[in-house]
């Protein structure tokens, strides 16, 4: 049984990080919303390793990590919310090819476009 505590915890107050913007923090609020704590801070922990110096370092590349996520910037996508030309004139030769087959069924013999 491990006895030795070599838990390594890093807090970051994001209002105080007056080097980032207010978009990367805004971000980063969101990003880590679950481990804020009521006073602001971004509390990281890390007990992987078996020294303290290493989880030190762990939790500190895994803020980093965090903090890069939050500054790089969303791709916007645009939603389609028309179908093309192409798809309707499909829907269209569809629509017309399964009209005629139902007039050849009443014994209409189908469409003249000629």
């Amino acid at each position: 049984m491990n006895k030795v505590n070599t838990k390594a915890e890093v807090r970051f107050v994001v209002d105080a990080a007056d080097w980032l913007d207010s978009h990367t923090k805004e971000r980063l609020k969101v990003l880590a919303r679950g481990a804020i704590n009521g006073e602001g801070e971004l509390v990281v922990v890390s007990q992987k390793l078996r020294t303290q110096a290493g989880n030190l370092e762990d939790a500190i590349s895994k803020l980093e990590a965090l903090l890069a996520l939050a500054a790089t910037i969303p791709k916007t996508r645009e939603l389609k919310t028309e179908p093309s030309e192409h798809a309707k004139a499909g829907w269209r030769d569809d629509k017309r090819a399964r009209s005629d087959v139902k007039a050849r069924r009443r014994g209409g013999g189908g469409r003249d476009d000629d």
